[in-house]
């Protein structure tokens, strides 16, 4: 803070410290924001329809169980997982409700009168490797487009940019968050993404 900059600037350390404590103790901020953060979860907590008739505890092993890892799909990509899979792909493009969510999400564009714009982001795998899609990924693509475009969707595609290159990349996918380097990608992804949200001619996109 301001005040304690310029305290400490005269040679009163020792008063600006000592009264940092005592504002602390009068006005316990973090103390009040670790209360109100716990009540507002606990709240959640109990609010679940997960496990009532039996113990606290054993309510949050049934919780942290039924959120594990372990469930998520296991042909999606993340940090964490092998790229394999991934790269290669699904075998092919499923619309079904039942393989998928996007049918659901593509329902509440169309309720609320929104236009969804799906973006194909460039793995680091990719930039690394220099890896290009498979036959089965380019059918996958192709299909996934018709189907975006029939529901009245945008899908603009980044993975085979040679602009985006490792050195954009922090850790796992995750961009830099370095000044120069974040640029560098918002400049591309900018330029790839405004035609498709300002309504400019289908032959500006790229």
């Amino acid at each position: 803070m301001a005040w304690r900059a310029e305290a400490a600037s005269h040679g009163i350390s020792g008063v600006v410290r000592t009264t940092g404590e005592g504002l602390k103790q009068l006005l316990p901020g973090d103390w009040l924001l670790a209360q109100a953060r716990a009540r507002f979860q606990n709240t959640a907590f109990e609010l679940t329809e997960f496990g009532k008739d039996v113990a606290y505890g054993l309510r949050r092993m049934e919780l942290n169980e039924h959120f594990s890892l372990r469930h998520l799909r296991h042909d999606l990509g993340s940090d964490m997982a092998g790229v394999d899979k991934y790269e290669s792909g699904p075998e092919r493009f499923d619309a079904s409700p039942k393989a998928s969510f996007l049918p659901h999400m593509l329902a509440l564009g169309e309720q609320y009168g929104f236009k969804l714009h799906f973006h194909r982001v460039k793995r680091r795998s990719q930039a690394e490797r220099g890896w290009h899609d498979s036959t089965a990924m380019q059918a996958y693509m192709t299909d996934l487009r018709t189907y975006l475009a029939d529901h009245g969707c945008a899908l603009t595609d980044e993975s085979q940019d040679p602009a985006i290159t490792l050195d954009l990349y922090a850790d796992g996918d995750h961009i830099s968050s370095e000044r120069k380097l974040n640029r560098r990608y918002m400049d591309t992804f900018w330029q790839r993404v405004r035609p498709v949200i300002s309504g400019e001619p289908a032959a500006a996109q790229r």
